[in-house]
């Protein structure tokens, strides 16, 4: 797991995310604007979450590419969150 806060600077202004950062940020933000308001059926937040999985493999192919550079950490963070998200929501709604 990683630290929080984070102990390295990032590689990248504060302003403009990397784009897998904000792959990761958009998945949040579309999460959590929907479960705002009217509460949704169980359903409709496991479709979501099961979104949200998907797009973790992207984080994954974008871990393997050999330039990266200082990204690798900020997409290993990403990975580390959006994995810690997947085990709470499993953890507070188990399947069956």
């Amino acid at each position: 797991m990683g630290t929080y806060p984070p102990t390295h600077p990032p590689a990248y202004p504060s302003t403009h995310p990397h784009p897998a950062t904000k792959l990761f940020m958009l998945s949040k933000d579309n999460l959590g604007h929907n479960l705002q308001g009217d509460v949704m059926e169980l359903q409709m937040i496991r479709d979501r979450i099961a979104t949200i999985r998907s797009k973790r493999e992207a984080l994954i192919q974008l871990l393997e590419q050999p330039d990266l550079g200082t990204l690798r950490i900020d997409v290993n963070q990403a990975i580390e969150e959006m994995d810690d998200l997947l085990e709470e929501f499993d953890r507070t709604f188990p399947v069956g």
